[in-house]
């Protein structure tokens, strides 16, 4: 693919990192009028199976009809589901057991800051998240957090955690 062409969908590379993790697919069945969550039940680098646990389907992998699930970044330090609970994932990952001062959002970073002993701690992930360890990287791709900007490009919809 020319490097100055823009991208015309979906591709393996955008979501490999998420399979590993349950990734859920949204579906939008043209012949049944419905659009419903997904499951994967095989991929390969041009095609998915996908199944509703009523109906499979078989689509290259960027149909249109066909759209991974994520939770945007700023999902970061608001309520996602994970493991079957609702968790803040920055809380989360930082996981000290310690009293929570704030949780917020700057302009480069998300944070977290802690009294630990009556000390303000703060723990942070930068919004640019190649600059990050990698196990904070993974824990957020096993969270399903949009780490490559997948929905603003539209190759993917934003979760629900009611759904």
């Amino acid at each position: 693919m020319d490097k100055n062409k823009e991208q015309q969908g979906l591709v393996f590379s955008d979501i490999a990192e998420y399979l590993q993790y349950n990734l859920k697919f949204l579906h939008h069945d043209d012949e049944r009028e419905i659009t419903s969550t997904c499951e994967m039940r095989n991929i390969n680098l041009e095609e998915i199976c996908i199944s509703n646990n009523e109906y499979d389907y078989d689509y290259n992998i960027g149909d249109h009809r066909v759209s991974p699930l994520l939770y945007p970044m700023d999902s970061i330090i608001g309520k996602i589901r994970y493991n079957d609970r609702l968790v803040c994932p920055i809380k989360e990952i930082f996981n000290l057991g310690q009293p929570v001062v704030s949780i917020h959002k700057t302009r480069k970073s998300y944070q977290i800051v802690y009294d630990i002993n009556g000390e303000h701690v703060t723990y942070t992930i930068k919004k640019d998240i190649l600059t990050e360890p990698y196990w904070v990287v993974q824990k957020l791709l096993s969270m399903k957090i949009d780490v490559k900007g997948l929905i603003e490009k539209g190759l993917a919809m934003p979760d629900d955690i009611n759904g």
